[in-house]
């Protein structure tokens, strides 16, 4: 096993781990020069170059799937993906990425490589145990830190002994319960110890519900197992947070956003502990925040309700649910909606809304301070430590919305569940005028038709691609023309034929090709329109109780391949396609999609 040497002194030498960590800790915070003039803020300044005034968006936002290579791809791989992996034990399932890519690992490579940190919490041994087993699967994960807060259960490097790490470091970290540092240890880690550029987030108690296993319910053992989907929305945007948000979280998350252009407040929370890809000169760039805030103990340990609210960016958030390890029950079977083992039922029973205690009272306290902070200096050269440029692309270009549960696939479409225009009307938030979380959804409540999570379980993005037809994606509002949905696809050739299930009545009149029309990405943001040779509709009952009637609209379609043709020869030997169906005609309700195709790959 490849251990890096040292790995048995991290879990014997405790206090001087804490204390290299503090020191860096106050390194960071009070040694470094101001950060305008270090490698990190050089990063800060080059978002803002040549943009011009921020106000003035680009028109179009470039998908950057041309620079991740995966021509590359193994037989086995693509055969994984016409198997569709639905008979797959989840936890032996296998990363599109080979080994091979990753031989350098170095952070100056397409592909980038990716320090692991995980928490340990969960008094259940197999968490972390499966955690890593599905980790060690996805050769872009380098490195893996422990970090054990359960400190009358300490973590012995033999419990991995017979785990393929295939060359990856592993570090195994435990401490005494009065030199825990909570999830504040996260930040340290990442910043004073990691080999690489950029760290995973993630806690091994995703499936824990009030001190007891998810597993104990019948429900099956919840696992988060989006990372290859992850990786690549990251590679295309490296320098955002990405994050993996539950349905129950995902409008809380919306909630959470606070704008105010008057003084470049572009803030949003995210949860990190279901999984995140964050810059290391982010989390380098936060500990020198924390050092400067006055921050007492009790709230520094608690750092995951100021880190992302403190970049003054927005995270790119994934509309998640966990899934369930067990091949033949959970969220990957076709089981009617009112089985126990659908995603309403993981998300209704795992997690009290957040919506309201501590988490919200110091999320709230971090936009306040960094109200505060960005008000009091309005200078072309701040003084401070926060950033003023709005990381591209904004919000109402970020169009890429979960992923498909199956790790194949990313769903992508621009219908937001808060109308544009919606959004223009909500005020600048203002911590004089708006003094408590309260105050703060109070107005969001007057301005904005948000759903409820419970509706958001039901129909927010993750069920038009959770390979169940009983089970939708709904549009809330009426589609309009231009307005589109589609998949960006890992490893599953050229696309012929694209099937949609819906459960929204077809005008019967009219001819689907007038409804619909099928582009795929030729370059950057050129999209190309598919030929349209055949197209066809079907009734397909589901077995649901409402006994609602699906309908599939198969397209057959030729996208102009051309192997003559410089850019079209390399969209036939990319591994990574985009496809967008979009809307035609101005709907008068809005539309239901609970499923699609690609070829051989459904979801």
């Amino acid at each position: 096993m490849a251990y890096k040497k040292g790995t048995q002194a991290w879990s014997s030498n405790l206090r001087k781990y804490v204390i290299v960590a503090v020191i860096f800790f106050i390194f960071y915070s009070f040694v470094i020069s101001p950060l305008r003039n270090s490698s990190g803020q050089q990063r800060l300044s080059q978002f803002g170059k040549d943009k011009g005034d921020i106000d003035q968006l680009p028109d179009d936002v470039d998908y950057h799937l041309k620079d991740i290579k995966l021509s590359n791809l193994s037989p086995n791989i693509l055969q994984q993906n016409q198997q569709q992996q639905k008979e797959e034990d989840i936890l032996q399932r296998q990363s599109v990425f080979d080994s091979t890519m990753f031989s350098s690992s170095t952070n100056d490579d397409p592909l980038k490589p990716i320090t692991a940190i995980l928490l340990r919490k969960a008094n259940d041994e197999q968490a972390i145990e499966h955690l890593i087993l599905q980790l060690l699967r996805y050769p872009f994960f380098r490195e893996i830190f422990i970090y054990n807060t359960i400190t009358s259960r300490p973590i012995n490097e033999r419990s991995f002994a017979d785990k393929n790490v295939d060359n990856i470091k592993l570090h195994i970290i435990n401490v005494s319960k009065n030199e825990r540092l909570d999830t504040l240890s996260r930040y340290t880690l990442c910043a004073s110890v990691a080999s690489y550029d950029h760290c995973y987030f993630q806690d091994d108690d995703v499936g824990i519900y009030d001190g007891k296993n998810i597993d104990d319910t019948a429900l099956g053992n919840p696992v988060n197992t989006y990372w290859d989907t992850l990786y690549v929305n990251f590679l295309r945007y490296p320098s955002l947070i990405h994050a993996n948000v539950q349905p129950s979280r995902f409008i809380d998350h919306y909630r959470w956003r606070f704008y105010n252009q008057g003084i470049k407040m572009h803030a949003g929370f995210v949860d990190l502990a279901f999984g995140a890809i964050v810059p290391k000169w982010k989390v380098q760039h936060f500990l020198t925040q924390l050092g400067k805030s006055g921050l007492g103990k009790d709230r520094i340990y608690e750092a995951d309700a100021y880190f992302s609210i403190w970049s003054n960016q927005y995270p790119w958030l994934l509309d998640n649910p966990l899934q369930n390890s067990s091949p033949t029950d959970g969220l990957i079977s076709t089981t009617t909606s009112d089985s126990d083992n659908d995603v309403s039922t993981f998300e209704k029973v795992m997690w009290p809304s957040p919506h309201i205690g501590d988490t919200r009272r110091m999320i709230y306290d971090a936009a306040r301070r960094l109200h505060r902070t960005l008000l009091s200096d309005l200078t072309a050269n701040p003084k401070d430590y926060m950033d003023r440029i709005e990381e591209m692309p904004p919000m109402h270009q970020r169009d890429t919305r979960a992923s498909c549960i199956n790790d194949r696939c990313l769903f992508i479409s621009n219908i937001d569940p808060i109308p544009s225009e919606q959004l223009d009307m909500i005020p600048a938030f203002d911590k004089a005028k708006y003094t408590n979380p309260k105050d703060w959804d109070n107005v969001l409540d007057e301005y904005l038709d948000l759903p409820n999570s419970d509706t958001w379980i039901d129909e927010g993005y993750h069920n038009a691609v959770d390979q169940r037809n009983d089970t939708c994606w709904n549009t809330r509002s009426n589609p309009q023309v231009n307005d589109y949905f589609g998949l960006i696809t890992l490893g599953n050739g050229l696309p012929s034929q694209v099937v949609i299930t819906t459960s929204t009545s077809v005008p019967a009149m009219t001819p689907t090709n007038q409804l619909f029309k099928v582009s795929r990405l030729e370059n950057k943001n050129d999209w190309l329109e598919c030929n349209i040779l055949h197209h066809s509709t079907s009734a397909n009952p589901t077995n649901n109780i409402e006994k609602t009637i699906i309908t599939d609209i198969r397209l057959d379609i030729d996208c102009n391949y051309e192997e003559n043709d410089q850019q079209d020869k390399q969209y036939i030997h990319d591994a990574i396609h985009a496809l967008k169906i979009t809307f035609l005609q101005n709907w008068k309700q809005s539309f239901s999609l609970c499923g699609m195709s690609i070829n051989s790959l459904t979801i």
